[in-house]
C-alpha cells in the first residue's frame, strides 16, 4: 500500500514538473484502470505536442533575435572598415 502511494506521489510530481495544468493532472489521474492506458497516453501525447509547438514558437523568436544581432555586428564591422 505504501509503495502504491509513493508511486502515485512520484507520478504526480512528474506531471507537475512537466508543467501539466491542474486540469490535465486531474484528468490523467482519473484514468487509473488498465483499460484507460490509451486515454492516458493520448493526454500525454496531446500535451507533448502543445509543448513542442511552444518550443518552435520560441525558437522562431530566437532566430529573429540572432538575425538582428548578426546584422548589427555586420554593420558595425562595415563602419569600422570604412574608417
Amino acid at each position: 500500500m505504501k509503495e502504491r502511494k509513493e508511486q502515485c506521489a512520484a507520478l504526480l510530481q512528474n506531471l507537475e514538473d512537466a508543467g501539466c495544468s491542474d486540469e490535465t493532472i486531474k484528468t490523467y489521474m482519473a484514468c487509473s484502470g488498465e483499460k484507460e492506458t490509451a486515454q492516458q497516453l493520448q493526454i500525454l501525447c496531446r500535451y507533448r505536442c502543445q509543448l513542442l509547438e511552444q518550443v518552435h514558437a520560441e525558437q522562431k523568436k530566437l532566430d529573429c533575435l540572432d538575425y538582428l544581432i548578426y546584422d548589427l555586428k555586420k554593420q558595425k564591422k562595415e563602419k569600422e572598415h570604412d574608417l
